[in-house]
């Protein structure tokens, strides 16, 4: 009975591998993850990344619907609205344009609110930051007939030949989207995004939650027109 239960003891028992063995093995485990293995879990972190930030775009755009709803004027609270969208996007600068016409049929955009990141409002010029710059000057809208099918334009300024005075874009920046705002299905302006210290993409994820925060802001638009309509009539 004693030489039976030596044998069941020794029979579960299995050696330890070799001390090099032992610190051998992880490292064989990492060779064998294949580029194509490394590649989804690459593309499964960014879509993760992707969808945080887009439910703090959607969060954002909540705040600022609020905003908007309570504010007697839309234009009073646009810059909070512009910095809150413009922190959930990870950008550092947006703005808000109307559409204009200019003497001969010309289309502009035009400025209407703007905020920067404060951490790289230093970086403004004084011409910028006293309120004389060039960007309070309509600006040509080289994209309107995207912008007024409504879709979105992404792109990096520094690779587009002829850039200069086009569109809302800031020369600062490396990557900018552009998103239109429809009012009663009228193009009626824009909100731009631009980041000044890196190329990067702007997924369709995120894009379409910008369209979103930019659909709030005609809404209140819209509300504010109807208002003075009314008003008008009376």
């Amino acid at each position: 009975n004693a030489s039976a239960t030596r044998t069941t003891a020794c029979s579960t028992t299995r050696p330890s591998p070799p001390e090099n063995q032992a610190q051998k093995q992880p490292i064989s485990m990492a060779m064998s993850i294949s580029p194509a293995g490394l590649a989804a879990a690459a593309e499964g972190i960014l879509n993760t990344q992707y969808l945080q930030q887009r439910e703090r775009l959607l969060g954002a755009s909540a705040q600022a619907s609020r905003l908007l709803l309570e504010a007697p004027h839309a234009m009073d609270v646009m810059p909070e609205v512009l910095r809150l969208l413009g922190e959930a996007a990870q950008v550092d600068r947006t703005a808000l344009a109307f559409a204009e016409l200019g003497p001969n049929g010309e289309k502009w955009l035009k400025i209407q609110a703007e905020w920067i990141n404060e951490s790289l409002s230093d970086t403004c010029c004084e011409a910028e930051c006293d309120g004389t710059d060039p960007w309070n000057e309509p600006r040509s809208d080289r994209f309107c007939n995207m912008l007024q099918a409504g879709k979105s334009v992404v792109f990096c300024p520094e690779a587009q030949q002829h850039f200069d005075n086009a569109s809302i874009t800031s020369d600062k920046a490396r990557t900018s989207a552009i998103v239109p705002i429809l009012v009663d299905g009228e193009y009626v302006g824009v909100i731009g995004f631009d980041d000044w210290q890196r190329v990067r993409e702007f997924d369709s994820s995120i894009v379409s939650a910008l369209e979103i925060a930019a659909g709030l802001v005609g809404a209140a638009l819209h509300r504010e027109r109807l208002v003075v309509t009314v008003r008008r009539e009376r």
